[in-house]
């Protein structure tokens, strides 16, 4: 048996198959997308349900475990959450929502540290406790976004298919 070539074939031959060098890194990074995931649609269900049954005075919003979530700031979680579950399945898209989700959180935290500070809360109502939420999912996206991209780096490997050997072995 041949050893996998690291580079793509010269002159593309059918007889070759692309395949990862570790495919470890996509199967965890998949499981941590999902639970990231469910744990934000949790969220923001959690936090819809809670601002439509007592909508409160409270301008940050409505309590939820830790937390304080507005209408607004519960879809955002919800979404991120839909979109999770939704990239999960494939790796350039996952790690194109990678970007965007750490991209969109950094902009999150900066603005929610800011925003706590102030007397008035903002349509997001942020406090403290949503800058922490918002900082762990931004370092989860860094983390996740390097952990995705290795095979970028690493490249594919290029194995003969199975059947390959067989119809060499018969001429």
């Amino acid at each position: 048996m041949s050893s996998p070539v690291q580079g793509p074939p010269p002159g593309g031959n059918a007889s070759i198959k692309p395949v990862s060098p570790n495919p470890y890194r996509l199967r965890t990074g998949r499981i941590v997308l999902i639970g990231e995931g469910v744990l934000l649609v949790v969220l923001g269900v959690w936090g819809l349900l809670a601002n439509l049954s007592d909508p409160g005075p409270d301008p940050t919003g409505a309590p939820v475990a830790v937390l304080h979530l507005t209408m607004l700031h519960a879809v955002v979680l919800l979404a991120t959450g839909v979109g999770a579950l939704a990239c999960a399945w494939r790796r350039r898209a996952a790690l194109a929502f990678i970007v965007v989700q750490g991209v969109g959180y950094l902009l999150l935290f900066t603005i929610g540290l800011g925003a706590a500070g102030r007397e008035k809360p903002t349509a997001l109502g942020f406090d403290y406790a949503d800058a922490v939420l918002h900082g762990a999912l931004m370092i989860i996206a860094l983390g996740l976004g390097m952990w995705l991209a290795g095979q970028t780096l690493e490249g594919r490997w290029w194995v003969p298919r199975r059947g390959a050997q067989r119809q060499r072995a018969q001429r």
